[in-house]
Protein backbone atom coordinates (compact mmCIF):
# COMPACT_ATOMS: atom_id res chain seq x y z
CA UNK A 1 0.00 0.00 0.00
CA UNK A 2 1.36 3.36 -1.18
CA UNK A 3 1.07 4.71 2.20
CA UNK A 4 2.78 2.04 3.75
CA UNK A 5 5.64 2.99 2.01
CA UNK A 6 5.40 6.83 2.60
CA UNK A 7 5.25 6.42 6.49
CA UNK A 8 8.31 4.37 6.27
CA UNK A 9 10.66 5.83 3.93
CA UNK A 10 13.73 7.31 5.79
CA UNK A 11 11.99 5.49 8.95
CA UNK A 12 14.48 3.84 11.36
CA UNK A 13 12.13 2.13 13.04
CA UNK A 14 9.16 0.96 10.65
CA UNK A 15 6.23 0.41 11.99
CA UNK A 16 4.43 -3.13 11.50
CA UNK A 17 1.34 -2.64 9.12
CA UNK A 18 -0.38 -5.90 10.67
CA UNK A 19 -1.47 -3.41 13.15
CA UNK A 20 -2.65 -0.83 11.73
CA UNK A 21 -5.36 -0.78 8.78
CA UNK A 22 -6.35 2.30 6.37
CA UNK A 23 -9.03 4.97 7.75
CA UNK A 24 -10.57 7.09 5.50
CA UNK A 25 -10.37 10.58 7.70
CA UNK A 26 -13.73 12.02 5.58
CA UNK A 27 -15.83 9.10 6.38
CA UNK A 28 -17.49 6.68 3.16
CA UNK A 29 -20.70 6.88 5.10
CA UNK A 30 -21.41 10.92 5.54
CA UNK A 31 -23.50 12.09 8.61
CA UNK A 32 -25.17 15.31 8.87
CA UNK A 33 -21.62 16.76 10.64
CA UNK A 34 -19.90 15.54 6.64
CA UNK A 35 -22.46 16.75 4.34
CA UNK A 36 -21.99 19.76 6.58
CA UNK A 37 -18.51 20.43 6.37
CA UNK A 38 -18.74 19.30 2.66
CA UNK A 39 -21.22 22.06 2.06
CA UNK A 40 -23.88 19.17 0.71
CA UNK A 41 -21.88 18.61 -2.42
CA UNK A 42 -23.11 15.46 -4.88
CA UNK A 43 -23.03 11.86 -3.82
CA UNK A 44 -20.51 11.40 -6.65
CA UNK A 45 -18.76 14.28 -5.71
CA UNK A 46 -18.90 13.22 -2.20
CA UNK A 47 -17.10 9.25 -3.95
CA UNK A 48 -14.56 10.82 -5.21
CA UNK A 49 -12.87 13.05 -2.91
CA UNK A 50 -13.66 10.41 -0.04
CA UNK A 51 -11.52 8.39 -1.91
CA UNK A 52 -8.76 10.77 -2.59
CA UNK A 53 -5.08 10.00 -1.25
CA UNK A 54 -5.44 13.11 0.63
CA UNK A 55 -8.30 11.31 2.48
CA UNK A 56 -6.50 8.55 3.91
CA UNK A 57 -4.26 7.51 6.86
CA UNK A 58 -2.84 5.19 8.61
CA UNK A 59 -4.54 4.14 12.70
CA UNK A 60 -4.84 1.33 14.84
CA UNK A 61 -6.90 -1.57 14.01
CA UNK A 62 -8.50 -0.99 16.75
CA UNK A 63 -8.88 2.67 16.37
CA UNK A 64 -10.36 2.52 12.56
CA UNK A 65 -13.49 0.23 13.66
CA UNK A 66 -14.15 2.80 16.45
CA UNK A 67 -13.73 6.44 14.72
CA UNK A 68 -16.58 5.21 11.95
CA UNK A 69 -18.10 8.91 10.62
CA UNK A 70 -17.31 10.73 13.92
CA UNK A 71 -16.12 14.57 13.79
CA UNK A 72 -12.94 15.99 12.87
CA UNK A 73 -12.09 16.82 16.57
CA UNK A 74 -13.07 13.28 17.93
CA UNK A 75 -10.94 11.55 15.26
CA UNK A 76 -8.14 13.61 16.20
CA UNK A 77 -8.43 11.98 19.42
CA UNK A 78 -7.96 8.58 18.16
CA UNK A 79 -4.81 9.68 15.76
CA UNK A 80 -2.93 11.62 19.17
CA UNK A 81 -3.09 7.71 20.88
CA UNK A 82 -0.90 6.58 17.41
CA UNK A 83 1.78 9.87 17.08
CA UNK A 84 4.61 8.07 16.36
CA UNK A 85 3.09 7.81 13.06
CA UNK A 86 4.67 10.73 10.73
CA UNK A 87 2.01 11.08 8.75
CA UNK A 88 -1.03 11.75 10.64
CA UNK A 89 1.19 14.78 12.26
CA UNK A 90 -0.07 16.78 9.18
CA UNK A 91 -3.44 16.20 10.13
CA UNK A 92 -3.55 16.86 13.93
CA UNK A 93 -1.83 20.07 12.60
CA UNK A 94 -5.49 20.47 10.91
CA UNK A 95 -8.25 22.61 12.52
CA UNK A 96 -10.96 21.48 9.66
CA UNK A 97 -11.31 18.74 7.55
CA UNK A 98 -13.39 19.81 4.36
CA UNK A 99 -12.32 19.09 0.65
CA UNK A 100 -9.38 21.94 0.62
CA UNK A 101 -8.09 19.76 3.38
CA UNK A 102 -7.94 16.88 1.06
CA UNK A 103 -7.15 18.46 -1.69
CA UNK A 104 -4.00 19.88 -0.21
CA UNK A 105 -2.81 17.14 1.72
CA UNK A 106 -3.17 14.97 -1.55
CA UNK A 107 -0.56 17.21 -3.11
CA UNK A 108 1.33 16.73 0.18
CA UNK A 109 1.54 13.17 -0.93
CA UNK A 110 2.22 13.19 -4.64
CA UNK A 111 5.44 15.51 -3.74
CA UNK A 112 6.23 12.24 -1.40
CA UNK A 113 5.41 9.82 -3.52
CA UNK A 114 7.75 11.85 -6.46
CA UNK A 115 10.34 11.29 -3.33
CA UNK A 116 9.93 7.87 -2.52
CA UNK A 117 9.59 6.89 -6.23
CA UNK A 118 11.98 9.30 -8.19
CA UNK A 119 11.11 9.49 -12.13
CA UNK A 120 12.60 11.36 -14.95
CA UNK A 121 10.78 13.89 -16.54
CA UNK A 122 12.22 13.88 -19.86
CA UNK A 123 10.34 11.16 -21.33
CA UNK A 124 7.23 9.58 -19.80
CA UNK A 125 7.97 5.60 -19.59
CA UNK A 126 5.64 3.37 -18.12
CA UNK A 127 7.31 1.99 -14.55
CA UNK A 128 7.91 -1.53 -14.11
CA UNK A 129 5.23 -1.07 -11.68
CA UNK A 130 2.03 0.52 -10.25
CA UNK A 131 0.62 1.00 -7.15
CA UNK A 132 -3.16 0.52 -6.88
CA UNK A 133 -5.60 0.35 -4.36
CA UNK A 134 -9.33 -0.72 -4.20
CA UNK A 135 -11.88 0.58 -1.32
CA UNK A 136 -15.75 -0.23 -1.82
CA UNK A 137 -18.14 -0.58 1.31
CA UNK A 138 -15.76 -1.40 3.52
CA UNK A 139 -13.24 -3.79 1.23
CA UNK A 140 -9.77 -2.39 0.95
CA UNK A 141 -7.34 -4.14 -0.84
CA UNK A 142 -3.93 -2.91 -2.27
CA UNK A 143 -0.87 -3.78 -4.46
CA UNK A 144 0.53 -2.97 -7.94
CA UNK A 145 -0.05 -3.64 -11.14
CA UNK A 146 2.94 -4.89 -13.31
CA UNK A 147 4.90 -4.53 -16.56
CA UNK A 148 3.06 -7.36 -17.74
CA UNK A 149 -0.16 -6.70 -16.39
CA UNK A 150 0.14 -8.90 -13.87
CA UNK A 151 -1.56 -7.87 -10.33
CA UNK A 152 0.17 -8.74 -7.07
CA UNK A 153 -2.44 -7.97 -4.34
CA UNK A 154 -0.32 -7.60 -0.85
CA UNK A 155 -1.48 -9.51 2.41
CA UNK A 156 -4.10 -7.21 4.50
CA UNK A 157 -6.30 -6.60 1.35
CA UNK A 158 -9.68 -7.47 2.47
CA UNK A 159 -12.43 -9.75 0.18
CA UNK A 160 -16.13 -9.67 -0.03
CA UNK A 161 -17.24 -12.59 0.49
CA UNK A 162 -19.15 -14.55 3.26
CA UNK A 163 -19.39 -18.30 4.31
CA UNK A 164 -22.18 -19.93 2.25
CA UNK A 165 -21.75 -17.49 -0.96
CA UNK A 166 -21.50 -19.32 -4.48
CA UNK A 167 -18.05 -17.67 -4.12
CA UNK A 168 -16.68 -19.64 -1.77
CA UNK A 169 -16.91 -22.13 -4.12
CA UNK A 170 -15.36 -20.54 -6.80
CA UNK A 171 -11.93 -23.23 -7.56
CA UNK A 172 -9.58 -20.45 -7.52
CA UNK A 173 -10.82 -19.13 -4.43
CA UNK A 174 -11.01 -23.00 -2.51
CA UNK A 175 -6.99 -23.21 -3.76
CA UNK A 176 -5.96 -19.96 -2.11
CA UNK A 177 -8.17 -20.74 0.73
CA UNK A 178 -5.78 -24.51 0.85
CA UNK A 179 -2.86 -22.35 -0.01
CA UNK A 180 -3.11 -20.14 3.17
CA UNK A 181 -2.85 -17.46 0.89
CA UNK A 182 -6.14 -15.85 2.01
CA UNK A 183 -8.22 -17.11 5.68
CA UNK A 184 -10.81 -16.02 7.71
CA UNK A 185 -10.59 -13.88 10.77
CA UNK A 186 -13.57 -12.60 12.70
CA UNK A 187 -15.99 -13.37 9.76
CA UNK A 188 -14.05 -11.51 7.15
CA UNK A 189 -11.82 -13.05 4.71
CA UNK A 190 -8.23 -11.24 3.93
CA UNK A 191 -5.03 -12.03 1.89
CA UNK A 192 -2.69 -13.24 4.99
CA UNK A 193 -0.02 -13.55 1.98
CA UNK A 194 1.22 -11.94 -0.94
CA UNK A 195 -0.34 -12.69 -4.58
CA UNK A 196 0.31 -12.53 -8.01
CA UNK A 197 -2.61 -12.41 -10.42
CA UNK A 198 -2.60 -12.96 -13.89
CA UNK A 199 -4.66 -9.39 -13.98
CA UNK A 200 -6.69 -7.18 -12.55
CA UNK A 201 -9.97 -8.81 -13.55
CA UNK A 202 -8.90 -11.82 -11.91
CA UNK A 203 -7.61 -10.39 -8.50
CA UNK A 204 -11.20 -8.57 -9.12
CA UNK A 205 -13.27 -11.33 -8.98
CA UNK A 206 -12.17 -12.65 -5.67
CA UNK A 207 -12.02 -9.40 -3.88
CA UNK A 208 -15.03 -8.32 -5.07
CA UNK A 209 -16.78 -10.50 -7.40
CA UNK A 210 -19.88 -7.90 -8.13
CA UNK A 211 -17.47 -5.79 -9.96
CA UNK A 212 -18.08 -5.91 -13.99
CA UNK A 213 -15.47 -2.94 -14.79
CA UNK A 214 -12.82 -3.06 -12.29
CA UNK A 215 -10.46 -0.81 -14.36
CA UNK A 216 -13.06 1.86 -13.53
CA UNK A 217 -12.92 0.90 -9.61
CA UNK A 218 -9.16 0.78 -9.29
CA UNK A 219 -7.31 3.67 -8.34
CA UNK A 220 -3.67 4.73 -8.63
CA UNK A 221 -1.69 6.55 -5.99
CA UNK A 222 -3.20 9.53 -7.33
CA UNK A 223 -6.73 8.91 -7.08
CA UNK A 224 -6.75 8.22 -10.90
CA UNK A 225 -8.27 4.93 -12.01
CA UNK A 226 -6.60 3.03 -13.75
CA UNK A 227 -8.05 3.22 -16.95
CA UNK A 228 -7.98 7.17 -16.89
CA UNK A 229 -4.45 6.37 -15.99
CA UNK A 230 -1.36 5.63 -18.55
CA UNK A 231 -2.15 2.17 -18.50
CA UNK A 232 -3.89 0.71 -20.72
CA UNK A 233 -5.65 -2.28 -20.70
CA UNK A 234 -5.44 -5.38 -22.87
Amino acid sequence: MILNKIENYNNKIPYDKNALSKEHIMPQTPNKYWKDVTNNISEEEYSYYVNLLGNLTIVSSKDNSSMGNKDFETKKEYLSKTKHIKMNEYILNQKVWNIESIENRTNELINMINIVYPYTKSKLKLSKRMDIYFSKSGIDAWGYINEDFSVKIEAGSKIKIKRGSENVLDDLFSNLYASNIIDENENQFCFIKDYTFKNIQEATSIIYPQIEEPEKVWKDAFGVTIKEGIFKFK
